[in-house]
């Protein structure tokens, strides 16, 4: 007999199983620019933020969907949806606010609010602080602003103090991110890119930022007296996950790094593509994209390193039966 754990589960695959369905139909019948709301839910779908940029660090507009390919394990892939408007993101700031970061908090928060004047007015924003806990801005949790008043709110409720919690940070801040009605998601996290505070570890992060989609950008704010800090920690989690990492040699250079960081998210285009690989075994898929244009020359191209494909959940449901 099926045990009523395993029911519930196979019950839910079905329902995803149609809703997924559902979702796919409905994304080949919008008309071309139309916003895919919903095809992050496509699990048998993937989803690409790609930067391409030209010599000197400028990015390149007016690119078509011919103009890429997409490899998935060196496999081409072919693209089902394309994009290059500037479309609404769900965005988690990401904090640092531990002992050692006290005297950076003005510039840190003005910097903060330069992003967020910098971004699409219709972006879906959370701020998350943390030391040696992990709190959210927001006077509800579970909400997101797009209103600057709001968020320069949010950006202040927190004293500097206390340990760091870093990895304890992004995961929460990961999994909210996946609540956003957005489907493109991004974090842009402030720290040292120290630990030690947190119960999660290194490894277990990368899996989770592997396991979604969601470009990470980093600022690491050097600190020479911090023993703790690792920046190359921070340049790993922009790499893996198509982002980009920034090292500020002074304070006053944060600001404009941030506004850079806004302009990089509102001019990357969005490929979609169902992968030929069609197994779900939770296996890690390495990607490349390619982009070739007889307008351009010299161009270089950022995304995502690859994802963790999604588990079989009927293959669950028998494991878990008794």
């Amino acid at each position: 007999m099926i045990s009523t754990l395993s029911y519930g589960i196979l019950t839910l695959s079905l329902l995803l199983s149609i809703l997924c369905a559902s979702n796919f139909s409905a994304a080949e019948e919008r008309k071309e620019g139309e916003i895919p709301y919903t095809i992050s839910l496509h699990v048998d779908q993937v989803m690409l933020d790609v930067s391409v940029l030209e010599s000197g660090g400028r990015f390149v507009s007016g690119l078509e969907a011919t103009d890429f390919k997409v490899f998935e394990d060196e496999r081409l892939q072919e693209i089902v949806y394309f994009a290059s408007k500037d479309v609404p993101v769900t965005i988690g700031l990401v904090i640092d606010n531990s002992g050692s970061m006290r005297s950076k908090r003005p510039e840190i928060i003005t910097a903060a609010m330069s992003f967020i004047n910098a971004s699409n007015p219709n972006d879906e924003i959370f701020v998350i602080h943390f030391n040696e806990r992990v709190r959210f801005g927001l006077q509800d949790p579970a909400s997101f602003a797009s209103d600057p008043l709001l968020l320069r709110s949010a950006l202040y409720r927190m004293t500097a103090d206390g340990k760091t919690a870093l990895y304890d940070a992004i995961s929460q801040a990961v999994q909210h991110l996946t609540t956003g009605k957005c489907d493109r998601k991004a974090l842009v996290v402030v720290s040292d890119g120290g630990d030690n505070a947190s119960r999660r570890d290194l490894p277990e992060v990368l899996r989770l930022i592997q396991s979604t989609h969601a470009a990470v950008y980093t600022l690491t704010v050097y600190d020479p007296n911090n023993k703790d800090q690792n920046p190359k920690v921070l340049r790993r989690l922009s790499k893996i996950s198509g982002g980009e990492s920034f090292f500020p040699k002074e304070l006053k250079q944060v600001g404009p790094i941030c506004q850079t960081i806004a302009t990089d998210i509102r001019n990357q285009y969005l490929l979609a593509y169902r992968p030929t690989n069609s197994k779900r075994d939770g296996s890690f898929r390495h990607l490349r994209v390619a982009v070739e244009s007889p307008k351009k020359k010299k161009l270089a191209v950022r995304t995502r390193e690859g994802y963790v494909a999604p588990l079989d959940l009927e293959s669950e449901a028998c494991q878990a039966s008794p």
